[in-house]
């Protein structure tokens, strides 16, 4: 079950989506009132599964599409999933995710609340819940080291998610750049029961995702990705039985930028 901020960056990490990584956004900056700066972006990424935090959510491929527009620091998106192959079962879509995040900075840091809700088709299949989520970030040069946190205020009161990571990003060729990130992830025992049937509070995985950008066009740009997962508790992975987990996948964003 997907109950969390997909770091937009999840993807989220995401999400996960990291599985949990959110792939880059192609954008367009347009003249607006008052020197305001408008910005979309229109994603789609072809994933081997859908995994959410370093719980698996389907065995077969899933694309995961996402639109985003935003303006004076405040971004709305929308993100959904569709499986494919037989675990679609007819079915197109069957979550959407509504979000909206503020980002600011302060000194050198980057500073982004947000809050995101989850809706399941079918509308019995799980309920609708929705978190408020904290990303704080800190860049210097290549690195950023960050740390994201999400709070259940809806469903799952007392469900809490948060990661540490740091990730190094470099440009190979002007058109063309690399991306590494590990991050070290944790959670209340409320989430566990809630996500993954098992009543476990602490620490919970340590992911490693490698990814590159290729600029194919000024509005469009490909993002090959191979996640790696391994769960860290040993109460996790008897319950998920599948550690360590390897996906991966294609990003591709559309849209001009100057």
């Amino acid at each position: 079950m997907r109950l969390a901020l997909a770091m937009f960056p999840l993807l989220l990490a995401g999400p996960v989506a990291s599985a949990e990584e959110a792939p880059p956004e192609a954008r367009v900056e347009e003249d607006a009132p008052d020197g305001a700066v408008v910005e979309w972006s229109v994603t789609a990424d072809f994933t081997s599964r859908y995994v959410w935090r370093g719980i698996p959510s389907s065995e077969w491929p899933v694309v995961q599409p996402e639109a985003t527009i935003g303006a004076f620091g405040f971004t709305l998106g929308l993100w959904a999933n569709q499986p494919l192959g037989p675990e679609a079962g007819g079915r197109t879509v069957d979550e959407l995710d509504p979000w909206l995040s503020y980002t600011f900075e302060i000194a050198d840091f980057t500073i982004e609340p947000s809050f995101v809700g989850y809706a399941y088709l079918p509308a019995d299949r799980a309920p609708v819940t929705g978190e408020f989520g904290l990303r704080l970030a800190w860049g210097a040069g290549l690195v950023e080291v960050f740390t994201d946190h999400a709070f259940d205020v809806i469903e799952y009161p007392g469900a809490y998610f948060g990661d540490l990571g740091i990730g190094i990003d470099a440009e190979i060729v002007p058109a063309l750049s690399a991306a590494v990130e590990t991050s070290f992830a944790w959670g209340t025992a409320k989430f566990s029961e809630a996500n993954r049937g098992v009543a476990h509070g602490g620490v919970h995985y340590l992911a490693v995702d490698v990814s590159l950008t290729w600029r194919i066009a000024d509005w469009a740009r490909l993002r090959p990705h191979v996640g790696l997962l391994a769960l860290l508790p040993r109460a996790l992975r008897t319950a998920e039985a599948e550690s360590p987990l390897v996906t991966g996948g294609l990003a591709i964003a559309f849209g001009p930028e100057d």
